[in-house]
C-alpha cells in the first residue's frame, strides 16, 4: 500500500523513486469529488465520503488521503474535506497535474510527516511522466506489437531514459534475451537506478532522456537488434523488437 512506501521512506527504508511508482500505482485514493468534477469531468463514482457539508481545502492545494483512517485525523483538526471520492485511480490523479489550477499536492494532510507527502507544481510534469510511465508498462507486461494502442504508447511515450558511452552508442547486453546486441531502455528512473547500482560506479556513462520517436530513430544503423525494456525491473522487462519500433515510427 501507498501508506507503507511512505513509512518505509519516512525510516529511511525505501527511495524517493520508489514512493513515487507507489504513489502512482496506487488504485485507492480518497479525492474531492469538486477536483474530479471540475479536473477531470468525473460525475459518477464507485463510493463517496461526507466529511463535512462545506468543502474549505486551502486555496490551489489539492488534498489526497491514502485511506478513511488518515482524511478523519485531517477532519479532527478542523479541516473542512467535504465531499470525497473513494477508490480514484492514482494514474489517473497524476496525470492530470500538469494541468490543473493548483499549487500543490498534499498527501494525509495533518498527519506525521512520516505518512504524508506534497508535491509542488514545479514537480507536476515529472508526476505526469511518472503516470505514463505506469500506463505504458502495464501494456508492456502482456504485449501486442501489432496493437495500435501500445504502439502509439510506445511513440509518444518521453520519458525513456538509457545510458550512453562516450562514443555516442547506447549501453547494451551482449548476447542477452537471445539478441546478439539488445539496447538498454528504462521507462523509469527507479529501473534505471537498479541496473546502475549492480554496474558499480567503475563505468562513467552519460544519461539521456527522449521519446519514443527518437528511440525508434536510435534504432537505425545503430548496431543493435532490438531493445531490452527495465532489464533488472522493477518495470516489467520486456524485449521490444525492432519490428515494433518500425511500425511504431509510422503510425
Amino acid at each position: 500500500m501507498a501508506i507503507d512506501m511512505l513509512r518505509a521512506f519516512g525510516a529511511r527504508r525505501t527511495s524517493l523513486d520508489s514512493v513515487m511508482r507507489a504513489l502512482v500505482d496506487y488504485a485507492d485514493w480518497l479525492a474531492p469529488t469538486l477536483y474530479l468534477e471540475q479536473v477531470m469531468g468525473m460525475t459518477v463514482y464507485e463510493k463517496v465520503v461526507m466529511y463535512s457539508e462545506r468543502f474549505g481545502a486551502p486555496h490551489r492545494q489539492l488534498w489526497l488521503f491514502t485511506d478513511d483512517a488518515h482524511a478523519r485525523l485531517a477532519q479532527s483538526q478542523g479541516a473542512e474535506l467535504g465531499l470525497y471520492a473513494s477508490n480514484v485511480p492514482g494514474q489517473l490523479l497524476f496525470e492530470t497535474l500538469s494541468y490543473a489550477q493548483i499549487q500543490t499536492l498534499h498527501v494525509n494532510a495533518g498527519s506525521p510527516p512520516s505518512e504524508g507527502w506534497i508535491i509542488s507544481h514545479e514537480n507536476f510534469a515529472l508526476s505526469r511522466m511518472w503516470s505514463q510511465a505506469l500506463s505504458l508498462e502495464a501494456m508492456l507486461r502482456t504485449p501486442n506489437w501489432e496493437d495500435p494502442t501500445l504502439l502509439r504508447a510506445l511513440k509518444l511515450f518521453g520519458g525513456y531514459q538509457a545510458l550512453f558511452h562516450a562514443n555516442d552508442s547506447i549501453v547494451t547486453a551482449v548476447g542477452a534475451s537471445g539478441l546478439k546486441n539488445p539496447g538498454l531502455i528504462f521507462t523509469t528512473p527507479d529501473s534505471l537506478a537498479r541496473f546502475r547500482a549492480e554496474i558499480g560506479q567503475g563505468q562513467q556513462f552519460s544519461l539521456r532522456t527522449f521519446d519514443g520517436q527518437t528511440l525508434c530513430n536510435t534504432s537505425a544503423g545503430a548496431g543493435i537488434d532490438g531493445f531490452i525494456a527495465n532489464v533488472r525491473g522493477p518495470g516489467p522487462t520486456v524485449v521490444l523488437p525492432l519490428s515494433a519500433c518500425e511500425r511504431a515510427r509510422t503510425i
